[in-house]
């Protein structure tokens, strides 16, 4: 590696390291259960260091685990940028894949998530619990370090409850 190479990528790490906490937790609007259905809908707002990402063509990894009666379920939307294409690209829990032309677009898509649970009982003895969340571990190798330092890449629902809705509506 040539000395310039070195000063470039210490200047790339230096700037991801260097910026102030942007502290974003993604917001739950809605979270409801239904006939063995869960829909939720977040708030999810990017960073300008996550948006920069994803322009570069770096893959976001949002992680839903879902709970109910001692089972677990997880699945993965994957949000990125074709770089052929100039499109935005989200991969959905179910290996359905769309293409969007505004980054908007892509992201309202991975904000309203709709899952079946067909292993959890209609009604639960308690309500199922769901967690969505930015997974650090599928950035490249260069980014996890930044990202487990910086608050802006900390996108977590936390843990949380579903309102159980009544069958009849």
């Amino acid at each position: 590696m040539t000395l310039r190479a070195i000063a470039a990528a210490l200047t790339c790490l230096l700037s991801f390291l260097g910026a102030a906490a942007y502290g974003n937790p993604i917001g739950v609007r809605e979270a409801t259960w239904r006939a063995q259905e869960l829909s939720l809908v977040f708030d999810l707002r990017l960073a300008p260091r996550l948006i920069a990402a994803v322009e570069a063509h770096v893959a976001l990894s949002f992680l839903l685990s879902v709970e109910c009666a001692g089972q677990r379920n997880d699945q993965r939307w994957v949000l990125y940028l074709a770089p052929l294409t100039r499109r935005y690209r989200v991969t959905d829990g179910f290996g359905n894949a769309r293409e969007f032309p505004l980054r908007s677009e892509a992201l309202a898509s991975i904000e309203r998530v709709v899952t079946p649970m067909p292993g959890c009982p209609e009604p639960p003895a308690q309500p199922p619990t769901f967690r969505y969340r930015l997974n650090l571990a599928e950035l490249p190798s260069a980014l996890r370090v930044p990202a487990l330092l910086q608050d802006e890449w900390q996108l977590d629902t936390g843990w949380q409850r579903v309102q159980q809705q009544p069958a009849g509506s």
